[in-house]
Formats: structure tokens, sequence, C-alpha cells
């Protein structure tokens, strides 16, 4: 090992050290304090393996009543972190003082002096299975005059070992058929397949087993299946038979294809509606990969038998899951999903007969983005207005935006008219 590094004897945590920055364990607490003589600053670093880990939100509210402040989200050398600016302790208790005539406090159980104020910040550095606290301790005089110099320490910090034990049965998992996957250090929650030239983030499998072991046989599958569909793109047109039957119709707005950087002759996809297309995707983890248009020529089938497909798909994935409906004030019906698949079910005959039976023929609906859906009766003239306002604001502020109209529809799913946007 270099003078200028440092390994933690577990051999997890490691440190690139700046010129003069020097380390010393504490014998008390097994803590590192690393120390610079040109600097007044402390840097406290502390290493825990939790069983299981919390995510990163759940460690910053066990953190001390002094540390709450707004959470700057970041990563460090690849690895997810969080750090708690600009913050001052109260002055420690009176009673830690020493004797009038003494120099000084005496130390309380931080090491710090009776009547010092302290300019603090904290750092908590989790890769899913080790847990890093690091926290700057400067005099209140100094401020942050030296945070740039603590920072460079803070950002030499690595996560060495092994794989999460999640990450690594994905791994043993997917690389029973090609491509291959791999792991690595320098980005230890991601999983990357050099063949395909991409990188997925495994850290919502390793979250959602954390919260629910039991179900991680059930969490491991579909994870491998999504990832499995986008195994199918090493060609830019996959296979049919690789993809019918992840094949989904998603509406979105003639807008995508902008978003996407292609031309709008790029994606496969039919109008549904003024501004609105269904397009054709397969669901990969943390999103969908849309269809170029070339597909429907080398498939060798027309665009129906595309969509009929996708339905079909869709039809299935909703059976398994049932009715998300829930009834609003009045002739409303309101559908929220975490998917961005709320709208596509307007494509299926049998949720349209179900809104029908419910709401009248023609009944209206509002798709202001991708998880939501809402469907209400013709005449419900005393709160559309309202309902207007609300859509409009809705379609402002999501990130996935479908349309700030609304729509009224037939019985065979044909737009009968179109309310603008307000203005």
């Amino acid at each position: 090992m270099r003078a200028d590094e440092f390994l933690s004897p577990e051999g997890a945590l490691f440190l690139r050290l700046p010129a003069s920055w020097q380390v010393e364990q504490d014998s008390e607490d097994g803590h590192f304090l690393f120390q610079s003589p040109r600097l007044a600053s402390t840097v406290r670093v502390a290493e825990t393996v939790p069983d299981p880990v919390p995510p990163l939100e759940a460690l910053m509210h066990d953190l001390p009543g002094r540390f709450k402040s707004v959470p700057v989200h970041l990563r460090i050398n690849g690895i997810p972190a969080v750090r708690l600016d600009r913050i001052h302790e109260t002055p420690p208790d009176p009673s830690l003082a020493l004797p009038a005539g003494s120099e000084s406090g005496r130390p309380d159980a931080h090491g710090r002096k009776g009547g010092r104020r302290t300019y603090v910040r904290e750092w908590i550095v989790s890769d899913g299975r080790t847990v890093v606290y690091v926290t700057q301790e400067t005099p209140d005089d100094v401020g942050d005059s030296e945070d740039d110099e603590v920072d460079a320490l803070v950002h030499g910090l690595e996560l060495r070992g092994s794989p999460h034990p999640v990450i690594a049965t994905l791994l043993e998992r997917l690389n029973r058929e090609e491509p291959l996957w791999e792991w690595r250090q320098s980005a230890p929650l991601y999983i990357h397949c050099p063949a395909l030239g991409t990188s997925l983030s495994a850290e919502p499998l390793v979250r959602s087993v954390d919260a629910s072991p039991a179900a991680w046989s059930v969490a491991l599958e579909e994870h491998v299946r999504k990832i499995r569909n986008l195994s199918a793109f090493a060609q830019r047109v996959p296979a049919y038979e690789r993809v019918r039957d992840a094949l989904l119709p998603v509406l979105r707005p003639v807008t995508l294809a902008e978003a996407g950087g292609v031309s709008g002759s790029g994606f496969l996809r039919r109008e549904w509606a003024p501004e609105v297309f269904v397009y054709f995707a397969v669901d990969v983890p943390g999103t969908f990969h849309f269809l170029p248009a070339e597909c429907v020529e080398a498939w060798s089938r027309s665009l129906e038998d595309v969509e009929a497909q996708a339905c079909a798909n869709l039809a299935s994935r909703l059976a398994r899951e049932g009715s998300r409906f829930s009834e609003a004030e009045g002739p409303l019906l309101v559908l929220e999903d975490g998917e961005g698949l709320a709208a596509s079910r307007l494509l299926l005959p049998r949720v349209r007969r179900m809104l029908a039976e419910r709401l009248g023929s023609p009944f209206r609906v509002a798709m202001p983005s991708a998880g939501v859906l809402i469907a209400f009766a013709r005449g419900a003239e005393a709160w559309k207005e309202a309902l207007g306002e609300d859509v409009w604001d809705a379609y402002l502020a999501e990130p996935v935006a479908i349309s700030g109209s609304t729509f009224e529809l037939g019985p065979d799913g044909a737009i009968c008219s179109q309310t603008l946007p307000l203005s």
C-alpha cells in the first residue's frame, strides 16, 4: 500500500489521500480520523455492514437531530451518496466544562470540547452492502474555507470487494445465456453488457429484495425477464420470436420522436388522436425500448398484426393484475400506475366496455401523463372546467406528459371529439 493510499482492515473501504493528509484509528470507537497539518478540519470515517442495508433516505433519518438539513444527492466514484451541508452544531452541554480557570472544556463523547461551536458536514455513502459515514468537523471561525480540500479527500473514497449477493445471483442467472453481463468495482450497483454497450442499475432489485425478502425469487425472475428483453436488441431490428411475447402498445405524444433524437418515421407507431400516437415497445428495467419502424418489413407482418399481438400481451398482463380504477367525486374514474401504461388500457375493448357501462357512451378521457388515466361521464358539466384545469396543471408538471386535452371516445374506441388544453 502506497503512503498516499488507505485501505481499511476489512478491505472494503479505500481512500486515495491528497497530499499531506494523514490517518489514525480511534482506539475507543475504531473510527478512522483523517487530518492534515495544513488544515484545522478533522474528517472522521466509520464503516459498517448492516443486514439488510437500509436505503439512503432511511439512513439520513437515523442521524442525530443536528444533522437535519436539505440533502444533496450525488455519486462518489459511482457509489450513491448523500451530503448534508452547512450545518452548525449547538454548543455542547455546559456541564462538560472544567472548573473556572481551565483553558478549555473536557471533551464530550465525540471528542469535542465544551463551549466550542463547530461547522459540520456529513456524507453517507452506500453501495447496497457497506455503509460509510464521513463527518467533517471544522472550527466555526474557519467555516467553509476548507471545503474544497475536504471534498478532494472524500471524493477519493471507493468501496472494494465482491458484488452485493443479490447482484451476484442476478449475474449468475443472466450469464446462463449470451450476451454476457459483468460487474465492475467502479459502479457497484450496476451491471454491464459489453456486447450491447449498455449498463443497467440493479439498485431497484436490491432495494425490493431488502424490503420484501419473501418475494426475492419473483423479483429476480421479473428482472431477468426484462433484461432478456433488452438483450434482444443486440441488433437494431430484433428477431420477432425474441420480442413477440414482450411487445406492448404505449400511448405517447408525437414529441416522443423529437425527445428520442429521431425523425417521426423512425419509430414503429400509428396515430391514435391528434398529437398522440400508439408506439410499440418492449419493457426493460426502468424504461421502454421503442421499436424502429423497419420492424414491420423485417418481420413480414402488418402493423395491424403487431398491434393485435401487443394488445393481447397487455390484456394478459392486466388480467394478472386486476382493475386499478378508483372512483372519485361524481361520475369520475381515475387510474394511476407506476409502469407508464395507464393510458394504453384504452386500446383494449374490454376496458372500453367497462368504462362505457359505468359512465355511459360516449365517455370522455384525459391522459395528462403516462401513469394517469382519467375517465368521466360526458354530461358532467358542473365540474368539467375545474377538471380541465387539473388536467392541464398535471400535464405541465409531469416528466412523461402525454396530452393536456380531453377526448371523447365512442364504443369502438374512435375519437369523437377533442377539447383542446386550457390556456
